[in-house]
């Protein structure tokens, strides 16, 4: 459940600190070291075709959700509860293929969030493709998701298992307005 979003108390030089606007400090802080953050993961096998423009991860099962930002619905996006900057990672398991080229990348909104690609570009057969996007400053409501395109020549698929299995994750690490 999506939790309310404190306001940080302000008040004029002569005035006293009442237990009130303690208790406010206190509740932005508390939320503040625990921020909306989640982690899903993909634990179903899930057919990657080779070429076009790509297809989106579905990490179908929840690890943690604080803000219940992860839509239930297939392919499993997470829709941003609170505006700010955020970090956002995520990694991609394939079934080992020597053919072709590995792109993970984020999108928000359906666009690519620039600098999401891949962490490293590495042979075409490793099996698990990371990436990171630090500092993405994100709206109430934007729609981010997990992707590949892959350009084996055949369908590849995912290896939602054994250590290997693709993941994405993200957290709020600054209330700054996008």
């Amino acid at each position: 459940m999506a939790r309310t979003l404190p306001t940080m108390p302000s008040w004029s030089a002569a005035q006293e600190i009442t237990s009130t606007l303690l208790n406010q400090i206190t509740t932005y802080t508390q939320y503040m070291s625990s921020p909306p953050s989640f982690r899903a993961e993909q634990h179903t096998t899930q057919s990657i075709t080779t070429g076009g423009t790509g297809q989106q991860i579905t990490c179908d099962t929840v690890i943690h959700d604080s803000d219940s930002g992860l839509s239930a619905v297939s392919p499993y996006p997470y829709v941003v509860p609170v505006a700010g900057i955020w970090d956002l990672s995520g990694a991609v398991g394939l079934a080992a293929n020597a053919t072709g080229a590995r792109l993970p990348f984020l999108t928000q909104n359906g666009t690519t969030i620039n600098g999401s690609g891949p962490l490293a570009i590495t042979s075409a057969n490793t099996a698990l493709w990371n990436v990171l996007a630090s500092g993405v400053p994100l709206n109430v409501g934007d729609i981010i998701g997990l992707w590949i395109i892959q350009t084996s020549g055949s369908t590849l698929s995912t290896a939602p298992v054994g250590g290997q299995s693709s993941w994405f994750a993200g957290r709020l690490v600054s209330l700054q307005n996008p």
